[in-house]
């Protein structure tokens, strides 16, 4: 992909892809999700546990890079760990989180309830916790992050956008994850997530385009942006392997908005997932915008 970066999540706990058949050959880093924070300033294991950590660490090749992700996905609080009286406290135990157990960098996946003085601020301590580790963030044009994004970009290596689950909460058949607008504004895509942060002033080359390995499915529907709800998550080796879905007379690509889907006339479903011609699109389109990389979710 020429790239400078190709990170891959995996999920500990999946129960489908052992530690031994990561595809670290793919990556140039690995992030294992994930721990939380937890309270006073400590890191909890969350999804992880030390058995996981030992098998992750140890199936890492010689230049590979194995990275921790700290989110509050399984429960904690990052504002409750960044306030002043806090703050260097966590960072100091997230830098001998990382260092003990042989991880070569920290990825930060907040979401919830984002403080952006106070992340700022967690990020500049972070960088002077872990001098040359890896410093990551997964972002998306929301809480204000693009603009936590553009202050503290100097003490990030990689900050990935999820372009993904753009269909959330739409109320009508779209793509988890479609390329561009194509002067549709009425939908979110990655163009437009990823604008959002080059328009606050993030480097492209800071950014890495993040892609779901999993698709929504609509019943009763054939096509996009026809009344449905919402859809219902399929993850793409499921997909792949149901034979009512996987036909090639049912594959489709919108080539305006770059996303691939299936359509099934009987009964009536339409199905938006992430596929080789898509994640083709998404490189080349990465590449003329001179983006720094790219990042999926998730190995398994």
């Amino acid at each position: 992909m020429n790239a400078q970066w190709t990170a891959g999540f995996y999920a500990a706990g999946n129960g489908v892809e052992p530690y031994s058949s990561i595809p670290w050959s793919m990556y140039t880093s690995v992030v294992h999700f994930a721990a939380t924070p937890g309270s006073n300033g400590t890191v909890s294991l969350g999804y992880l546990t030390q058995s996981d950590i030992s098998s992750f660490i140890a199936s890492r090749p010689s230049g590979k890079k194995a990275i921790l992700c700290i989110s509050d996905a399984p429960g904690g609080s990052f504002a409750n760990n960044t306030t002043s009286s806090l703050v260097g406290t966590f960072a100091s135990n997230i830098a001998n989180f990382v260092n003990s157990n042989g991880y070569d960098g920290v990825d930060f996946d907040w979401e919830q309830n984002v403080n952006v003085t106070q992340f700022n601020t967690f990020l500049q301590q972070m960088r002077s916790a872990l001098p040359g580790k890896l410093i990551t963030t997964d972002m998306g044009n929301w809480n204000s992050l693009q603009s936590v994004a553009a202050a503290s970009q100097s003490y990030l290596d990689q900050i990935n956008i999820m372009c993904y689950d753009l269909d959330y909460s739409a109320g009508y058949s779209w793509y988890v994850d479609a390329v561009l607008q194509a002067g549709n504004t009425s939908v979110m895509t990655c163009d437009w997530r990823v604008n959002a942060f080059t328009s606050a002033g993030v480097a492209a080359s800071k950014i890495g385009v993040g892609m779901p390995f999993y698709g929504r499915v609509y019943s009763g529907v054939t096509a996009a942006q026809q009344s449905s709800g919402n859809g219902s998550t399929v993850l793409y080796r499921n997909l792949v392997t149901n034979s009512s879905y996987w036909q090639p007379q049912y594959q489709g690509y919108d080539s305006a908005h770059k996303g691939q889907y299936l359509s099934i006339p009987s009964p009536a479903t339409w199905i938006s997932y992430t596929g080789t011609e898509e994640i083709g699109d998404i490189v080349s389109w990465a590449k003329s915008k001179g983006y720094g990389g790219y990042m999926t979710y998730s190995l398994d």
